[in-house]
């Protein structure tokens, strides 16, 4: 991917409290020549059964995206990312941290990446996050 502004989309599912949650999402990330990026999305979450609200959460987003290292050449790339959300506990703690793991393909556009998640990490529940999305990453200059 070449440096600059990017925006994104995301939809899927989680999981919280044994409750399965439809997960969509946006952002913009700035890429920086040597692959790291830093940014925010916000992102919303609405269970699929009983009637619990909508619940949307702020994160920051800082990572790493490059070619995979066994990968298939220029368009197979890998993005490690952490999520650290704005709302703090009473501690003044973020309230969620996730390391994110993505997989990105060029899609039919130049510079539009098609991606899936490939495994996530709750740092604050120190657990593995239950977690699936796929998406698109466009250059927008």
């Amino acid at each position: 991917m070449t440096p600059g502004t990017y925006s994104y989309r995301f939809s899927g599912h989680t999981m919280k409290n044994h409750t399965e949650y439809h997960l969509v999402g946006v952002g913009a990330i700035e890429l920086a020549r040597n692959g790291t990026a830093k940014g925010f999305h916000t992102s919303t979450i609405t269970p699929l059964e009983g009637s619990a609200a909508m619940e949307a959460r702020r994160f920051s987003v800082a990572g790493r995206i490059a070619k995979r290292r066994s990968g298939f050449g220029p368009n197979d790339l890998e993005a490690r990312v952490t999520f650290t959300s704005e709302d703090t506990d009473e501690k003044g703690d973020p309230i969620q941290i996730l390391d994110g793991c993505f997989s990105l393909v060029t899609a039919q556009v130049e510079d539009t990446k098609w991606l899936i998640s490939t495994a996530h990490n709750n740092k604050t529940q120190e657990k593995r996050a239950t977690e699936q999305e796929r998406g698109e990453i466009g250059k927008i200059h």
